[in-house]
């Protein structure tokens, strides 16, 4: 979130240093690692969701903060995720929000390669 945010000051034209890179990343392996580490291991699905949930929504931000649209396809990881949790939770209605969720990140999709956001 902070590379987006710095980009969004900045400018497209500046580039990140590559200190901020790597911290982003530690942070969401570290992250990772320690929520497994605290929970003794993915030992239920509502684990396994819920890591798919945060692991989309992580690496999402931080491919969107760089600039390139396959961030939201992690997005969709997460909304899946979600949706899933929460029908595995009782939610309905709940699932159903994820799934309009869908349509939004879809259209953002569409219009972000249509102004030339990279796709690698």
């Amino acid at each position: 979130m902070i590379i987006g945010l710095v980009m969004a000051i900045m400018g497209k034209e500046w580039n990140t240093p590559r200190w901020l890179d790597w911290l982003a990343r530690i942070c969401i392996v570290g992250g990772f690692y320690f929520s497994i580490r605290d929970f003794g291991g993915m030992t239920t699905i509502n684990q396994w969701l819920e890591t798919g949930l945060v692991v989309g929504y992580l690496i999402g931000t931080y491919r969107i903060g760089k600039d390139h649209a396959d961030g939201y396809l992690w997005f969709v990881l997460m909304h899946v995720a979600a949706g899933c949790l929460m029908y595995v939770q009782g939610y309905p209605w709940l699932v159903l929000q994820q799934a309009v969720s869908l349509i939004f990140i879809g259209l953002a999709y569409k219009s972000r390669q249509e102004w030339g956001m990279t796709q690698e």
